[in-house]
């Protein structure tokens, strides 16, 4: 049994396009411009709101390591389960993620999207179910629970090829003491994840904030991880991600 059930439900549900009939002025509305400190997000309505690009990217690297047929388990605390998967599909489709979120893609990008359905159903065939995709989100691991440690028992429960978390930095830390300071968690979630990589062989990509430091340049260095300088000494590979602005 294919066990990436928000992707079936995508593939196969009965998706309805419906054009815009009309439109009308709503006159001038206020507009605010929102900073907030360090490594914080802010909230707009029911969306945690970021300024950088990495979600997506991983989310391209997640669709990517999908198509070439490997087993993928992901974990995100941000987004839902769904919301997550919609970005995926997108690039599984190579269609535009803004068009497809809004339901106005062109026909020829329906008619990719909604072919699908017939590419997982023959990659699920072809792989044997070797060929999967696991979403859990924060529903997954209510309370806290969604620990290292936690991860590594769906990493031993579903054995994938390759494992995503979207934002290291915000799994939860048990072992830290009482109050303990945020680089201190943040040290010990990557000592954590670290072991889990060495003792499962499963390759872990994850993302993580960069400081304020960074902002300055569009260099790459280790101690402009932000939160803990354990990341930049845990890692095997660090790729910075630059969201140019443009226009």
């Amino acid at each position: 049994k294919l066990k990436a059930p928000q992707l079936l439900r995508w593939a196969n549900s009965d998706v309805r396009w419906e054009r815009i009939t009309s439109k009308r002025c709503c006159g001038v509305l206020p507009c605010a411009d929102v900073t907030v400190q360090e490594h914080h997000n802010f909230v707009v309505g029911d969306f945690i709101t970021h300024n950088s690009m990495k979600s997506f990217v991983l989310t391209y690297h997640i669709a990517h390591a999908y198509l070439q047929g490997k087993k993928v388990l992901v974990y995100t605390k941000e987004m839902t389960d769904e919301n997550m998967l919609l970005r995926i599909s997108a690039f599984m489709a190579e269609v535009p993620y803004s068009e497809l979120r809004g339901g106005i893609l062109s026909r020829e990008h329906r008619d990719a999207y909604f072919s699908l359905k017939q590419f997982v159903n023959e990659q699920f065939l072809a792989t044997n179910g070797a060929n999967d995709l696991r979403i859990l989100c924060g529903s997954s691991a209510p309370g806290g629970a969604d620990t290292i440690q936690w991860f590594g028992s769906q990493i031993e429960e579903y054995k994938p090829d390759v494992a995503f978390i979207d934002g290291l930095y915000l799994m939860s830390d048990t072992s830290a003491r009482k109050n303990a300071a945020l680089h201190e968690k943040v040290l010990n979630i990557s000592r954590a994840a670290r072991a889990l990589q060495l003792a499962t062989k499963v390759p872990l990509i994850a993302t993580m904030q960069a400081n304020r430091k960074a902002a300055g340049h569009s260099n790459a260095e280790f101690d402009e991880i932000a939160y803990s300088d354990a990341l930049g000494q845990d890692v095997t590979c660090a790729i910075r991600v630059i969201n140019e602005k443009t226009g």
